[in-house]
């Protein structure tokens, strides 16, 4: 009969029961228990484990069944073959439900913080702190996705911050004439020029002892030597030139010194130097490539206001910086001068139309 249920071969998943264990087995129809499929299930209990699984059978159109117990009757001796289903019976795992599972972890931290060590309690005030509640942080996020305003501005590319321009004295670009591109007046201060003037009129009248370089000599006895409409304002410039060139000579340990002086007849000229061509830091002062080239393109501009707007001695004033060619010739060009050749001699030369300076991304030294 193919709606009887019958007999069932078991195999079982996971160990067989206990030695003499009493076990407690049904057969289940379809409709007398919820499952997704009908058909017939077999349940086995030994103590506190349960097992189940799904019998199959074959179809009961088929003529031929291939899953069959022989038994033969004691009275009669006729043995009859019963068809039988197969069934793989699998324990089945008790899993708590989410309140049940709170509840047993909420009385294990209760317990760890009354009775618990010193280690355990400071462990869930721990873990306590670095909980977050989900739905207060979403909440507290939707607030702000509302508040806020995303805009597109404008983007505003400042080419003068990518050039090394800004570091070149304050300049009239849109002169005529060459000589009023640089005035001296931006490069030294009222004060800076009423400290220099005394000296420089002593080194006109040939006292050459304020004077530290051989180089920055020869250009004062070009002064002294030439025409020129105001000597006086050349050799403020020049002794200011030599200050700052003693001051971008100066090796490591001199300049880490906190006693450094490149200016030794005027204090407030030394520490106008220093602040304006140095950076201050806790560490002390440093003086990163940047600063350099700022002092160079300085001493450059002092030089050409000096002497007519031409600098001859251009590989001597390259041996005095310790520089490359190159990167002389590039700071030239930052302040609008260019290199002229003649007789096999470099020059450098203010003219117009002004040079315009190299746009180059510079890298930020270490302090």
């Amino acid at each position: 009969m193919a709606s009887a249920i019958r007999p069932v071969i078991v195999r079982l998943q996971g160990g067989g029961p206990p030695p003499g264990s009493v076990s407690s087995c049904a057969i289940l129809r379809e409709g007398t228990f919820s499952g997704a499929s009908g058909g017939v299930r077999a349940a086995a209990c030994w103590g506190r484990t349960v097992r189940w699984g799904n019998v199959t059978k074959e179809s009961p159109e088929d003529d031929s069944p291939r899953q069959v117990i022989l038994a033969r009757d004691r009275r009669t001796g006729q043995v009859r073959a019963i068809q039988v289903g197969t069934a793989c019976l699998r324990p089945i795992v008790y899993r708590p439900s989410e309140p049940e599972r709170n509840d047993v972890d909420g009385n294990s931290r209760n317990l760890a913080e009354k009775f618990g060590s010193k280690r355990q309690k400071r462990h869930h005030e721990q873990s306590k702190k670095s909980k977050i509640d989900v739905d207060t942080l979403k909440a507290q996020l939707e607030t702000t996705a509302l508040k806020m305003d995303i805009s597109q501005p404008s983007i505003v590319v400042n080419e003068e911050a990518n050039s090394l321009q800004r570091y070149a004295p304050p300049a009239d670009r849109d002169a005529t004439d060459p000589r009023h591109v640089y005035s001296l007046d931006t490069i030294i201060s009222t004060e800076e020029k009423l400290a220099l003037e005394s000296v420089a009129q002593s080194v006109i009248d040939g006292d050459t002892s304020y004077i530290k370089s051989e180089y920055i000599q020869k250009l004062i006895l070009n002064v002294k030597n030439s025409n020129s409409a105001s000597p006086l304002h050349d050799c403020i410039a020049l002794l200011y030139a030599d200050c700052l060139l003693d001051y971008l000579s100066c090796d490591y340990k001199r300049f880490r010194s906190p006693y450094l002086i490149v200016c030794s007849f005027s204090q407030q000229v030394n520490d106008a130097i220093l602040d304006k061509f140095s950076i201050r830091s806790d560490k002390g002062r440093t003086r990163p490539q940047t600063m350099k080239d700022k002092g160079i393109c300085y001493l450059i501009v002092l030089l050409l206001l000096s002497s007519n707007l031409v600098i001859k001695e251009y590989d001597e004033l390259i041996k005095h910086l310790h520089v490359t060619s190159t990167k002389l010739l590039q700071l030239v060009k930052v302040v609008g001068a260019r290199i002229s050749t003649s007789n096999g001699e470099n020059s450098i030369i203010l003219k117009l139309p002004l040079v315009k300076g190299p746009t180059v991304h510079v890298k930020r030294d270490r302090k």
